[in-house]
């Protein structure tokens, strides 16, 4: 163990920042984001109701994510890119962190069931595959990919179900193939940017034995097939209008041919971050044109 740090006493502003990272507020509000996006789809959204589902998700979320930050606290001391997280550091107590957590959980899974009792049982089952099935399992294999990515694949049909959507409608399904197809290149993005720190580390198994090409033609593959996915959209109805069309197939084009040309230029992992936060970036973007197209039409926003 190390010396003893000094703790000084947080104000305000930075009180509302220390916990917002331990409810790892900006995954939060991606997840709520997407979320409402399966909401405003269902056949049944109104406004009211997506309120307080907002509400629901939001807390769920941030409830899971600070009991994710509170089992890997441990972890999280061990490695230079979050041992400075609330937790390791010192600048939360682990009680009042679960404390917060549970209570989040809890009211949010309340508010959920509100909305609709489905949804609620829905943001159960993301519990279990998030905090009971991948945090752990990510400490002992690469296979913790696989809970990972079917809790991430829950959110659209949340929103969707909480809406009065059919759980099977193709609509919904089309967006959460989308999200599983998705957080692959998501994670080994991540991978290349910190995977260095990780790699060998007994402590975390999710790095491998893969080498760096393998690795960056994997994550061509993966952001290929991303891109194949996002032009099928049209042909299950989510974006009909000829100029959503137009810009959906404008995003796929500029995610492909950039992937593609620092693959081949320099390789992935000297611009991993730029092309996370680009890769992420494109998702969401396509979130907001299936939901302009839905406004469109029902909303009569324009």
């Amino acid at each position: 163990m190390g010396r003893a740090q000094h703790i000084t006493r947080p104000t305000i502003l930075e009180g509302v920042a220390l916990w917002g990272r331990q409810l790892k507020l900006p995954l939060s509000l991606a997840i709520a984001a997407a979320s409402v996006a399966g909401f405003i789809l269902g056949p049944r959204a109104s406004t009211g109701a997506g309120v307080l589902f907002f509400v629901g998700i939001l807390m769920l979320a941030g409830g899971c994510g600070a009991l994710n930050n509170y089992q890997d606290r441990d972890l999280d001391a061990r490695f230079r890119r979050t041992r400075w997280r609330p937790l390791p550091s010192g600048r939360i107590k682990p009680k009042a962190a679960l404390i917060v957590a549970l209570v989040l959980i809890g009211g949010g899974l309340s508010v959920l069931a509100l909305v609709e009792p489905w949804v609620a049982a829905l943001g159960v089952v993301a519990l279990c595959f998030y905090n009971v099935l991948y945090t752990p399992l990510k400490r002992k294999t690469l296979w913790a990919l696989v809970p990972g990515v079917v809790c991430g694949m829950l959110p659209p049909s949340m929103g969707w179900v909480a809406a009065g959507g059919p759980p099977l409608a193709l609509e919904v399904w089309s967006l959460m193939i989308l999200f599983a197809v998705w957080q692959i290149p998501h994670f080994w993005l991540l991978m290349l940017s910190h995977g260095d720190e990780y790699r060998g580390k007994a402590e975390l198994k999710l790095t491998g034995r893969l080498t760096l090409p393998q690795i960056e033609r994997i994550l061509m593959v993966w952001v290929t097939s991303l891109g194949a996915i996002i032009l099928c959209l049209p042909l299950v109805g989510l974006i009909q209008t000829p100029w959503l069309q137009v810009a959906l197939f404008a995003l796929t084009l500029a995610l492909t041919a950039t992937f593609l040309a620092v693959f081949l230029r320099s390789g992935l992992k000297q611009r991993s971050k730029w092309l996370f936060a680009f890769l992420n970036g494109a998702v969401f973007l396509c979130l907001a044109l299936v939901v302009t197209e839905r406004l469109r039409l029902f909303r009569g926003v324009f």
